[in-house]
């Protein structure tokens, strides 16, 4: 007995849960295991490891089994099954066989788990045995394992089991949503209800589809069903609930959802906030959270722009699939931003995004291309986008053929541009190439350049493809300096050239430059 004591001195006693159900079950255990009981001791070793004390609890179960429990051989299984430790003893494997084949319902169920880890249609002969020798538990997992592997179905079973009272919520909703056969929507939607009043969450789920409430969605998340919690966030938001949406989903992200954090983040407006929430999602394992984060830390919202720290988060998501993520990472690449300026790995993320179907990559990949190679290599790209009814893509294709000279096709293409959003600097270049038939559009110009604010702080404005949020303040300084529909005064034209540069125009950059250089002789 002295190993046994040694072993049982081992065990935590759980102060801060007094009183609590395990807590009980562990002191009763451990009283009779102490008295010799083989099976308190297999009942006490696998509750010792499920509660973070396998080193105490496997000696403890492996004890039992070399003693002759039953219970001690089948919790061996059950752990390793668990993951709680490897099943070094293949006796007590062979043993659980044994009593499963003898009628012992608890060897079959162990059995079903254990074989569920390699091979889940194996697990069904046990299951069933386990279904036959009166575990209704068993008789309906035998019914979603078969559903899940694509095996028949035998709805019967799960008819035993809502006799038993169990998955009765599950039966309910097979037959409202007709998973297994004909749908019976009066007797389904009255299983589900009466299972979702016992706080079963697919009883719950199929009485929200029934009847449209989004009330019984957040019982069914209540109850543990997380598909259920982020549709009740999305219907609450469609109904215009949004306080209880961002409640409910604020919830779930303060609970370890890493999904929840990611759409709280791309929802809120408060940059700050933003952050906070996509940091954490990141932590949570959520790739789209990262790619937010890493945009976050890229920009500078919330925080200083960091982009060192942007990049292996904005790789992580892209590599993920997030095809924003790769958006923001091929212009990190082309920009310089934070590392070597490396224009041909970049514009080979964008292109692969484009080809995924993210219409902006398409816009870089030929912006960039057009700038980096040439014409023939862009605008393939700038008209895909253009011609898929991205309007941003159709106003740089526009822009970019007006500097080649080739007004008349370009005219309609920024004019499309501009419908994509009145701040679109599309608008800027349009309204500055129709002033002469126009002049009262240069209000427009000036209003724009007063309300500019920089995209991001990574723009680099040595790249003629940078941010041109500041675009009518380049425009508006040129004009300013040539007295071109304007009062000239060079002094306001400088300055507002060092504002659109300032804010990374490229073009602002350029004039600003030729303004300062000595004119040579």
């Amino acid at each position: 007995m002295l190993l046994l004591s040694l072993t049982l001195a081992g065990i935590p006693h759980h102060h801060h849960q007094v009183g609590s159900l395990v807590e009980r079950k562990v002191k009763r255990a451990g009283r009779r295991c102490k008295r010799g009981d083989m099976e308190a001791c297999a009942e006490l070793g696998l509750l010792a490891s499920e509660t973070g004390s396998p080193d105490v609890g496997y000696p403890l179960v492996q004890l039992a089994c070399s003693a002759g429990s039953d219970l001690g051989c089948i919790n061996l299984v059950v752990g390793a099954a668990q993951g709680l430790w490897p099943l070094r003893d293949e006796g007590a494997l062979i043993e659980t066989r044994i009593l499963c084949g003898e009628g012992n319902a608890s060897a079959c169920h162990a059995l079903a788990d254990w074989t569920a880890q390699t091979d889940p249609t194996g697990a069904l002969d046990p299951l069933g045995q386990s279904c036959a020798l009166g575990d209704p538990w068993d008789c309906a997992n035998h019914v979603q394992v078969s559903w899940e592997q694509g095996q028949p179905i035998d709805v019967e079973l799960l008819e035993l089991a809502c006799e038993e009272g169990v998955q009765c919520g599950y039966l309910g909703a097979s037959l409202v949503f007709g998973w297994f056969g004909e749908e019976d929507l009066e007797r389904g939607l009255k299983l589900s209800q009466e299972a979702c009043e016992e706080g079963d969450a697919a009883g719950c789920s199929a009485v929200a589809f029934v009847v449209g409430d989004a009330d019984y969605l957040k019982m069914s998340c209540a109850y543990g069903d997380t598909w259920s919690c982020e549709l009740a966030a999305l219907t609450l938001r469609d109904l215009g609930r949004v306080e209880e949406a961002d409640a409910l989903e604020l919830q779930l992200c303060t609970d370890g959802d890493g999904v929840a954090c990611a759409r709280l983040a791309a929802l809120t407006e408060d940059k700050r906030r933003r952050l906070e929430l996509a940091a954490r999602g990141c932590d949570l394992g959520d790739d789209f959270a990262c790619g937010i984060y890493g945009r976050a830390l890229l920009e500078g919202w919330g925080t200083d722009a960091q982009p060192r720290a942007a990049r292996p988060l904005l790789e992580q998501a892209c590599e993920a699939g997030n095809l924003g993520s790769c958006n923001s990472l091929a212009l990190l690449y082309a920009d310089g931003c934070g590392v070597e300026v490396d224009i041909d790995r970049g514009l080979d993320i964008a292109g692969q995004a484009c080809e995924d179907g993210f219409l902006p990559s398409c816009v870089n990949r030929g912006e960039i291309g057009w700038h980096a190679r040439g014409r023939s290599d862009g605008e393939p790209f700038l008209r895909k986008a253009c011609d898929e009814g991205r309007a941003w893509g159709c106003g740089t294709l526009g822009y970019l053929l007006l500097l080649e000279g080739e007004r008349d096709e370009a005219l309609p293409l920024l004019e499309t541009g501009c419908e994509g959003g009145p701040d679109s600097p599309w608008c800027d270049v349009l309204n500055a190439e129709l002033l002469d038939a126009e002049p009262q559009r240069i209000a427009h110009l000036e209003q724009s350049c007063a309300q500019a604010e920089r995209f991001g702080e990574c723009t680099n404005s040595d790249q003629p493809w940078s941010d041109m949020s500041f675009r009518a303040c380049s425009i508006l300084g040129s004009m300013y300096l040539e007295g071109h529909h304007v009062v000239r005064d060079e002094v306001y034209g400088q300055e507002l050239l060092s504002r659109a540069c300032e804010g990374g125009d490229y073009q602002g950059c350029r004039a600003l430059e030729a303004l300062q250089s000595p004119v040579e002789e």
